[in-house]
């Protein structure tokens, strides 16, 4: 079997973008990515940038996933979402699953994870061997391209302190219900997973949030924690207003002023937002690939990120998140009055900014616990 290089997926990655470009709002109307996309993004191997060689993957660094999925969140901010969210899903099991089980998984060239944090219900008996789980799971972006899905268990220890795992299924073991329809990022397929009465063995469980990283290193530092999830909304998000920005640019070049008759792009009001949001981007972007640099250097050592690392970095994400979503709003609000017509690029891609600071791995609330730990008002738990 020939498997997928970085040099495979970096000569594939322009034809993707524009590809997901080109059928943005397809994904949209359909709620998902189409099922041919997503065998082309497999074959290239773009869910498995961010796992090691042994496991068939490429090798990748955390720079070469955060480059990866910000070019494609440039073409369309749902592909950048959800092939990024199920490459670091992968990532996360390499890292903390046990060995024996990752091997099974990735032996499958289509492998492709996803689980989700967020249990509408869920009850799990503990039975010889593993657990019996009934299960909703929301939000589990990518499910429609998942070969292995599941979520997040509220499990209790031995002690009586809380003790999450994550628990991973075929996709034929459970239901995907297509509840996803939202104002934004429509096209990520973050539809429900539901599981009736399913034994889930041991070995298909990891400690989630938190866990013990058992992975191979350097790619082992994708986990523990929710860091990473922050870090795909940053790259998708630093994607998604370049491409407003330009597309901004482009719609004003060769407009006047109906009163003035002067260029529109050259209003000084104009030229300030433009470039303070050019600059901005430039900081944010050299800010990010400097913080996952770091990480990446850790990992090289072979060692996990303590938690003050996991602060750092769960709040430069958080950060990037909300900074460049007051960059979206500033482009659109100078952009002109073609921007509110449906079905534009640009209408889609203000919707598309606004939701990812909902998310719970770059909320607002973000600063709330990155603060306390750092101000040690409370300990530094799984959460970062």
């Amino acid at each position: 079997m020939s498997w997928p290089t970085l040099q495979t997926l970096r000569a594939a990655l322009p034809a993707l973008a524009e590809e997901a470009r080109i059928r943005a709002t397809e994904f949209e109307a359909a709620k998902a990515l189409a099922d041919d996309f997503t065998d082309r993004l497999k074959a290239a191997g773009a869910y498995r940038v961010l796992l090691p060689p042994s496991r068939g993957g490429l090798g990748g660094t955390l720079n070469d996933w955060f480059d990866m999925g910000q070019r494609l969140a440039e073409a369309d901010a749902s592909t950048g979402w959800a092939v990024m969210h199920c490459a670091c899903a992968n990532a996360i099991l390499q890292s903390l699953a046990q060995p024996s089980f990752a091997a099974r998984v990735f032996a499958d060239p289509d492998a492709c994870c996803a689980w989700s944090n967020a249990p509408a219900a869920v009850t799990a008996e503990r039975v010889a061997g593993g657990l019996r789980v009934n299960a909703r799971w929301t939000f589990v972006t990518g499910c429609t391209a998942a070969t292995y899905v599941g979520g997040m268990v509220p499990l209790t220890g031995a002690d009586g302190r809380p003790a999450p795992v994550a628990v991973l299924m075929p996709r034929d073991a459970a239901r995907i219900e297509r509840t996803w329809d939202t104002m934004g990022l429509s096209g990520t397929g973050s539809h429900d997973v539901v599981v009736d009465d399913v034994f889930v063995p041991d070995e298909h469980t990891f400690g989630w949030p938190g866990g013990v990283a058992v992975g191979a290193f350097p790619w082992a530092i994708a986990a523990p924690g929710v860091w990473i999830i922050a870090t795909t909304a940053a790259a998708v998000h630093l994607g998604l207003v370049r491409r407003m920005l330009d597309e901004t640019r482009a719609d004003l070049t060769g407009k006047k002023d109906r009163f003035a008759q002067q260029p529109l792009v050259a209003h000084p009001a104009i030229l300030r937002v433009l470039e303070r949001t050019e600059g901005t981007l430039s900081l944010i972007e050299g800010g990010m690939r400097d913080m996952l640099g770091q990480v990446w250097r850790q990992g090289e050592a072979g060692q996990a990120m303590d938690m003050a690392q996991r602060v750092y970095a769960r709040n430069a994400a958080a950060a990037a998140v909300h900074v460049t979503t007051d960059l979206a709003r500033a482009v659109f609000d100078i952009a002109g009055t073609n921007v509110v017509r449906r079905g534009g690029a640009m209408e889609r891609l203000f919707r598309d900014a606004n939701v990812l600071g909902q998310h719970i791995a770059s909320a607002a609330f973000s600063f709330e616990t990155t603060g306390r730990a750092r101000g040690g008002l409370a300990s530094m738990d799984a959460r970062l």
